[in-house]
């Protein structure tokens, strides 16, 4: 993927960062002061190369094709907008600016997302290993963070380690930011349909088998992060060691959404472990 390196005249785009299923991440630098630092999102439209041919051969006129990718540039525009008004909530990752860059022939194009510099939860574990008093506060900050979205008519919809970001670069402690909001969407009644977006392991029965979510969807996936993070970093049904194959995963998976009653997470209290079950 080619990038516009310099989108925004103050910060240079530079190395990469991470890479999931909605987009790259590149770290920022600001041109006058390299030391003042942010991260970029960048999203091509469509994500899968083949997506024009496949419109085409479908009978898709170009003029229709372009709509359709004007109408998903905006749909991302509106989302980031949606997330400017929770800039300097304490555990919402901030959101700075947004970019379009359409290809000249309308047939898609590149979107660029500037956000605060944060580490991802798994990068911030990677030399550490937390209590059951640290998990819980990343619980508190992200139940903080959902109660704020909700309450605005947000579903986040992508829960998980990935997407759970940290601060701890303050003096006064360290921060846990709910981030990636790439897969959130208008809040629906609990009977209302939704695409299934978000990251599977983590998504709630009802979500994957009747194509439902609301705010408890949400809720679902948090308490099976967090136990998760106070299983050994092992989901639900996984064998007791540290490798587990495709096909085991795959059997634990269908365990859960099947319904099947959750061991406790080896690592929790009975009063925190009482907690993640009814989450």
């Amino acid at each position: 993927m080619e990038i516009k390196r310099d989108i925004w005249p103050d910060w240079i785009i530079g190395e990469p960062l991470d890479s999931g299923a909605f987009g790259e991440v590149y770290l920022a630098s600001h041109r006058d002061n390299p030391r003042l630092q942010c991260a970029v999102k960048v999203i091509e439209v469509p994500r899968n190369p083949a997506q024009t041919e496949e419109w085409k051969q479908a009978g898709l006129s170009d003029a229709q094709i372009r709509r359709r990718y004007e109408q998903a540039v905006a749909e991302y525009r509106a989302q980031v907008e949606r997330l400017f008004k929770y800039k300097g909530i304490s555990h919402i990752m901030n959101v700075e600016d947004f970019r379009a860059v359409m290809r000249e022939d309308g047939m898609g194009g590149t979107l660029y997302i500037r956000m605060e510099l944060l580490k991802s939860l798994p990068e911030y574990l990677s030399d550490k290993r937390l209590s059951e008093a640290e998990i819980a506060a990343i619980g508190i900050d992200i139940c903080e963070a959902l109660e704020i979205c909700h309450a605005d008519g947000m579903l986040h919809r992508d829960i998980k380690p990935a997407n759970i970001f940290v601060n701890d670069r303050l003096k006064s402690g360290i921060l846990f930011k709910l981030g990636d909001f790439s897969a959130a969407q208008p809040l629906l009644d609990a009977t209302g349909e939704a695409d299934m977006q978000g990251t599977l392991n983590y998504m709630a029965p009802e979500t994957v088998n009747e194509n439902r979510c609301d705010e408890r969807s949400d809720l679902y996936s948090l308490g099976l992060t967090l136990y998760q993070l106070m299983n050994n970093g092992r989901l639900p049904f996984w064998p007791p060691r540290q490798l587990c194959s495709h096909e085991e995963k795959l059997v634990a998976l269908k365990s859960r959404l099947a319904g099947a009653p959750l061991p406790d997470p080896a690592d929790a209290s009975p009063a925190f472990a009482a907690l993640l079950r009814k989450a």
